[in-house]
This record gives C-alpha cells, sequence and structure tokens, in this order.
C-alpha cells in the first residue's frame, strides 16, 4: 500500500466513525481504527485497493470471515457455563482516586508491586494521594480468576476483567453488532465512491466479530467498575485501539465529570494516526500523557489534538543509564560489530536476517549479532527459512541482555524495533534499512543527520561504514545529538505530572 492509499484508508474509516448514523456499536470495530503505517498491519486492507477479486483472494476471504464467525459462536456458547462475573481480584475499597486500565501480558506480571506500563506511578500516587486501583485486560493466557487474587496483599488493588459476561449480555451485545453490520451493509449501498464502499462492507462482516464483541464487554466492564469504586480520573493505555475509547464513553456515562486521560506509551510513527485523531466528543481524552519529551514535541504539532492538553508522564523504557553506554567512539574501534534487532514479525525477522547475512558474506570483517525478539526464536525461524541454516562466523546469535550487547557493538541494523533508541543512546550509529516502495517504519523517522542512515542495499552498507576522514567531525556531532535525542524519547517516569493534573 502506498502513501496515498494509506491517507484515502484513514480518512474514510474515520468518516465512517464520525458519521451521524455512527454509534456505539460503529467504534467498537477495531478494523475501522487505524493505528499505523505498518505493512503487516495493512495486510487487512489490501483488498480495498486490489482490482477485480481473483479466486484466491474470494476463497481466503471467505475462510478468514468463517474463521471470525466460529469464534464468536465459540464466545458466545462459552459465556453459557460463565459466572458472568466482570472481574475477578480482591477489591477491597469502595472509593479510589485513580483507575488505571493496565494490561497483563504473562504470568511473571502477577502478584508484583510494579506494573509493566505505568511502573511504580500507581503506588507512588497510593502512598501519597489516595487510594487507586489497576484494572487488567487479560492478553496472558492463565486464569483470571485463579490469579486475580495474588495481589490481595499487595496495597494498590488489582482486579482482572473477565473474557465474557452472562449468556444473556453477550448476547444482546452480539443483537446490537448485527443491527450495526446490517446498518453499514444498507448505507454501502447507497455510496458511489468505490473504496469508501468497500471499506463499509468490510466494516459491516468486521462487525460480527470477537474483536467488536471484546470492545463492548469491556464498555459494560468499566461502567460497573466506575459504579463500583468512583474514581475522579482514568488513566488508559493509549494507541488508538478502539477498546480504549470505548473505556471513556463508558467512564463518563456513568460519571461525566470523571477526567479522562491517555497514556501513550508505544513509539509514534512518521504516519501514525489513531492516537493522532479525535473522535465524537465521548470517545476522546481530556489529556494525554506521553512516554517522552520527543513523543509529547510530535502530538503537540498535531492539528486534530490541538484541544487536548498534553504533559510527559515518562516511562519505564527510559535510557538515562550511564551502563548502557559505550563509551568506544565509532573512529576508534578496531572492528565493526552490528547489532541486528528485528520486530517479533517473522516477515521483518526474515527481511533483516537475510539483509545481514549478505552483508557478511561480502564484508567478513565486520561481525553481526542477531538479537530477536523474545517472541519469536532462531530455531523457530530456520524451520520456515533455509536460507538461514547455515551461518558464516561472523555471524552470531545474541545469548545477553539488550544492554550487553549494546555496549559490544557500535553499529545497529534496524526496521521497526523502537531498541533502535536504546541502542542509539548506547553509542551505536543507527542504519535503517528500508525500500523506494514501501512507506517507512523508522521509529527514528524524525532523526535527521548524517548519524543516522538509510539504506536498500549491500553496496549501499558498506559505503556508510567506510567514510573517509573528511566526514568525521560531522558524524562525531550528529553521534552526540542523536544520543541526546535518544534520552529524551523516554524520560524517567515523573509522579507529579499526574498529581498535578
Amino acid at each position: 500500500m502506498n502513501a496515498e492509499n494509506y491517507q484515502q484508508l484513514c480518512k474514510w474509516c474515520d468518516i465512517a466513525l464520525n458519521a451521524q448514523t455512527s454509534k456505539r456499536e460503529r467504534v467498537a470495530i477495531p478494523w475501522l481504527h487505524i493505528i499505523r503505517e505498518h505493512p503487516v498491519f495493512l495486510k487487512n486492507y489490501e483488498h480495498l485497493f486490489a482490482g477485480k477479486p481473483t479466486l484466491k483472494r474470494t476463497l481466503s476471504k471467505i475462510w478468514q470471515t468463517s474463521k471470525e464467525k466460529i469464534i464468536v459462536l465459540k464466545t458466545i456458547m462459552f459465556s453459557l457455563f460463565s459466572s458472568g462475573v466482570p472481574w475477578y481480584g480482591h477489591l477491597s475499597i469502595s472509593k479510589v482516586e485513580v483507575l488505571f486500565i493496565s494490561h497483563l501480558l504473562n504470568e511473571s506480571q502477577i502478584g508484583k508491586h510494579h506494573d509493566f506500563y505505568f511502573g511504580d506511578i500507581p503506588m507512588e500516587y497510593h502512598h501519597n494521594s489516595g487510594p487507586v486501583l489497576i484494572a487488567l485486560l487479560n492478553h496472558s493466557g492463565v486464569s483470571g480468576k485463579k490469579n486475580g487474587q495474588r495481589w490481595k496483599s499487595k496495597s494498590v488493588s488489582r482486579v482482572i476483567f473477565s473474557r465474557t459476561l452472562t449468556f444473556q449480555k453477550e448476547l444482546k451485545n452480539l443483537i446490537s453488532l448485527i443491527k450495526e453490520s446490517i446498518s453499514l451493509t444498507r448505507i454501502a449501498k447507497n455510496v458511489a465512491d468505490k473504496v469508501y464502499k468497500r471499506i463499509l462492507t468490510t466494516a459491516s462482516s468486521k462487525a460480527i466479530s470477537a474483536d467488536a464483541l471484546g470492545s463492548l464487554r469491556l464498555y459494560a466492564q468499566i461502567k460497573i467498575l466506575v459504579t463500583t469504586v468512583r474514581p475522579r480520573m482514568i488513566v488508559v493505555t493509549h494507541e488508538g485501539h478502539a477498546w480504549e475509547r470505548m473505556a471513556f464513553a463508558a467512564a463518563r456515562c456513568v460519571s461525566p465529570e470523571i477526567k479522562c486521560v491517555g497514556y501513550q506509551h508505544a513509539a509514534i510513527f512518521k504516519r501514525q494516526h489513531a492516537i493522532r485523531r479525535i473522535l465524537k466528543e465521548e470517545y476522546n481524552p481530556d489529556h494525554i500523557f506521553t512516554s517522552g519529551v520527543v513523543s509529547q514535541k510530535i502530538l503537540e504539532m498535531t492539528p486534530g489534538l490541538s484541544g487536548i492538553t498534553k504533559s510527559t508522564l515518562g516511562s519505564n523504557r527510559n535510557l538515562n543509564n550511564k551502563e548502557a553506554i559505550n563509551t568506544q567512539n565509532i573512529v576508534e574501534m578496531a572492528n565493526d560489530i552490528c547489532l541486528v534487532i528485528p520486530e517479533g514479525i517473522t516477515s521483518e525477522c526474515n527481511r533483516l536476517m537475510e539483509f545481514s547475512l549478505e552483508c557478511a558474506e561480502i564484508m567478513p570483517e565486520i561481525k553481526f549479532i542477531w538479537r530477536f525478539h523474545p517472541s519469536t526464536s532462531y530455531a523457530v525461524l530456520m524451520k520456515k527459512n533455509k536460507k538461514i541454516s547455515h551461518l558464516p562466523r561472523n555471524i552470531t546469535l545474541s545469548k545477553s541482555s539488550l544492554s550487553e550487547d549494546i555496549k559490544h557493538s557500535n553499529i545497529v541494523l534496524y526496521r521497526g524495533s523502537t531498541a533502535v533508541v536504546s541502542a542509539v543512546v548506547g553509542n551505536c550509529r543507527p542504519i535503517y534499512l528500508g525500500s523506494i516502495d514501501e512507506m517507512t517504519i523508522d521509529p527514528l523517522f524524525n532523526l535527521n543527520n548524517s548519524w543516522k542512515r538509510i539504506v536498500s542495499s549491500v553496496d549501499e552498507f558498506y559505503e556508510v561504514l567506510h567514510f573517509g576522514d573528511r566526514e568525521k567531525a560531522e558524524v562525531i556531532s550528529d553521534r552526540n545529538n542523536s544520543i541526546a535525542y535518544g534520552k529524551e524519547y523516554y524520560t524517567p517516569y515523573d509522579y507529579h505530572e499526574l498529581r498535578n493534573l
């Protein structure tokens, strides 16, 4: 998908969401919320700009739609045997100051004081200003019912949202989504623009999905929770997802005066969309906390967010750690060592591995360290990609921490991984592997100097590493500026920002 198509996609999806006919059920459809321009994410939209449907695409669409409907049916059936409680956990307080909506990603988080996204901010607020509650969306695969009580003795109460409500409530939500699906199909028939017609038709199908059903479920759960603990403020992790908007609407439905806050915790990319646009008033945050100064500046310059205040809360990814700094200068190292950091996506891993493998074979004097995302492994990738089954001596697989890998490297080869920010602070020269026929997914898209380089071929990679003496002074100066930029990307948590708000 090119930039023009992407822009058109964002425009029409926003029109659908903000139309007079748009109600809660439409905003609950995740497919209509365009998060960002990553090619993997955009695969779900490529058919909108394709020509006449081929037999292969038609069969693929039928299969995908069938799978979605089966999952919905399973959810409804599961609710028949569920207690239907909105959450699990020990809730010993009837009134809180702040309600945090966070995430349970894996079992290792259970029982810990420190929250994966908000760090010690909830604990500090609890001790200094008043009681708080953390409600967790369960992505872990472990039972919320069995583990919800494991924070019982902790000072900050936590609950885990259940995965289903009662059969009657789930069925009621499904019926409302079916009605929205029918409405979207009816509207699409009267639309002249081909792309918009396809968007409405696809949204009609996506309305009857487990994801949309989950958005409405969370709306109901947060309504009950806000009614129960009556918070003055709700703070939600904020990337532009449908469920985040439903969280704000649910809180306001119960308490119109509640302060709704979004916490932008992930990197903001060049064409990040959903977080940088507003919907109808009930779905928007009153304030946006950012993870660093860089993100705050980007959002401050976004015209669509001019009516929403912003401030920097900080992040647990902050990089002001002297131990992570490699004090060696790039021009002083005897041998170049390149750290390769793909995202946890198979196609992205293959692209970076195959490119760096080609570089390693042509440039044996350069060492490469392949560092994989925790969700992937070389063993699994190798089974599906025989090109990487035999590695030369100058490629090694990382067995160290990110900090250690950065210490022993002076170059970092990357695409969409935000670990590059750590590498930049650690004095590694960033080299982005791009292509002229795609939109950039570079987390450092607004870092433009001679220290960061963009390459699309092995020859260009070679040229970047073999610069002359005349370039050294400029490169070293830009390196220092880049390190300063990296330190502002994620800043330390500032509890007072929450308290002041």
